[in-house]
Parts: C-alpha cells; structure tokens; sequence
C-alpha cells in the first residue's frame, strides 16, 4: 500500500450509522446490523464498503476515551435518483480526502 493523501471523486452513500465512543466500541454490532440488510439496497454502483467516523471540531483537542462520535458502517456508492430503504440514511460527504 502507498500511503497518501488523495483526491477522490464525489460519493454518493447510503449506510447506517451508531453513536458510540472508543470505550464502548459498538462497531461489530453496526456492522452487522448493517450487513443483515444489505441486500435491501438494490441500486448500488460497485460493491466496496465504507466505513466512516464522524468527529465533532473539539474531539482530539481535549481527548476522552468516553467521548461520544458517529460511526456509519459500510456505506455503499449509492446510484442518485432511487429511493433510499427504510432504516438507512444517506451522509454528506466532501469530496477532498
């Protein structure tokens, strides 16, 4: 793997998400829960999974272990103009990574 910083083309994401701090790491259970209903997203383009934290602009200055963030498991490129299943949201994301 060659480590860098990237620019990527927008992504269009349809996922769930979970608050959850590092102490109590709920990952697995997002995942899973995630997984479970996958197939329920029928207009995907590709079929890589994300995972994306979410931290507000104060998380890493003060840090806690007990401090909350959003998680979204496994986000699939999503195909714009479908409906989007219940139980699943679709996050904003900048394109510059």
């Amino acid at each position: 793997m060659d480590p860098g910083i990237r620019l990527l083309t927008e992504k269009k994401l349809v996922g769930k998400r979970l608050r959850m701090s590092f102490s109590d790491n709920r990952t697995g259970e997002l995942w899973k829960a995630f997984m479970q209903r996958r197939s329920e997203i029928r207009n995907t383009r590709g079929t890589d999974l994300y995972s994306m934290q979410v931290y507000d602009h104060l998380f890493f200055s003060n840090f806690s272990p007990v401090r909350p963030f959003e998680k979204w498991a496994a986000a699939i490129s999503y195909r714009p103009g479908f409906p989007v299943p219940l139980l699943f949201s679709m996050p904003v994301l900048i394109s510059k990574y």
